[in-house]
């Protein structure tokens, strides 16, 4: 039997592949990946996030979907912004509410999230929300992260000031 999974890794890739493209050069970088990483897939995810976010091992501030069985039998993704799955910004003292409070009450980002269709802001997921899907996630996904995608600066500008 085929591994369901399969189909939505190889989606999951052509959606890597096409935001590196259009948006590689201005540092966005997607990950895809398994979880549990050991051989009993669970599910597969994909991340969005740029360069200089923390976000080398998938641990940092980043932009996600995933698929499990959940979401394969209701045919719906959620998205959620995530900020540090640790106590510190890598290299410093800071602890990740200092990112995190100022981008939930930054105007420009509430304007954005209130303007964005299912999303909704919170503290523990920064922007969290969900789209179904018919058959493919590729498109669902494309257009979710290329929104994403468009509260870069506010990010950048908000770690900016978190870490100085």
């Amino acid at each position: 039997m085929k591994d369901p999974f399969t189909t939505f890794e190889n989606e999951f890739r052509a959606v890597k592949t096409e935001m590196e493209r259009k948006y590689g050069k201005e540092g966005w970088r997607v990950r895809v990946y398994r979880f549990p990483e050991d051989s009993s897939v669970e599910g597969v995810g994909i991340q969005l996030s740029k360069e200089h976010w923390f976000n080398e091992e998938g641990l940092g501030i980043h932009f996600e979907t995933w698929v499990t069985e959940k979401e394969i039998q209701k045919k719906t993704l959620k998205f959620v912004m995530h900020v540090l799955h640790q106590e510190f910004f890598p290299g410093t003292e800071k602890k990740p509410y200092l990112f995190i409070f100022p981008f939930v009450e930054n105007e420009v980002v509430i304007g954005y999230v209130a303007d964005w269709k299912g999303f909704k802001m919170g503290r523990v997921h920064p922007i969290k929300g969900q789209k179904r899907f018919k058959e493919s996630t590729e498109e669902v996904i494309l257009s979710e992260f290329t929104t994403f995608r468009g509260l870069g600066d506010e990010v950048d500008a908000t770690l900016r000031d978190a870490l100085s």
